[in-house]
């Protein structure tokens, strides 16, 4: 997961996953981000 500038302006606010990972890490981390009270979608 990236959370930087690094895909340039307009990727300013926004995070990027890789769907690379087997299916329960990703829901792991889906998890996780619903924990901390972050939202998507």
């Amino acid at each position: 997961m990236r959370a930087d500038s690094g895909y340039g302006a307009s990727g300013e606010g926004f995070f990027r996953i890789a769907l690379t990972i087997f299916d329960e890490r990703l829901q792991e981390g889906i998890q996780r981000m619903k924990y901390a009270g972050i939202g998507y979608g």
